[in-house]
């Protein structure tokens, strides 16, 4: 399974102390992918993880805005995102796409 993170998830590394790419190939993740436009805007959050993502993850380019490119690419490559933006998530749900989201205990579950 490809798992594709969204800024707000790469951010549960730090807001909530989670391994997310350790739980995502615990969930069977086998690519770990973030896209350009999230990665940007790590940077601007928390330069430190966006240099263990960078470690971490295949770096995919995408243009546009985070959300969308996040759709769009998730919607062409079958894959499940991991986010904690629920606008986002809704729209993914929509498109028929897996959506992993933190649950309590600081577990990642895929909805």
């Amino acid at each position: 399974m490809i798992v594709l993170f969204d800024t707000s998830a790469l951010l549960w590394m730090r807001d909530f102390r989670v391994d997310v790419f350790g739980q995502a190939r615990e969930l069977g993740a086998t690519r770990l992918v973030v896209l350009t436009p999230c990665l940007k805007e790590l940077k601007e959050k928390a330069p430190g993880l966006a240099e263990a993502t960078e470690k971490e993850c295949e770096i995919v380019e995408a243009r546009g805005r985070a959300d969308d490119a996040v759709l769009g690419w998730a919607s062409r490559n079958k894959c499940a995102v991991a986010t904690g933006d629920r606008a986002l998530a809704e729209r993914l749900k929509n498109a028929g796409i897996q959506v992993i989201v933190l649950r309590n205990y600081g577990r990642l579950a895929v909805t």
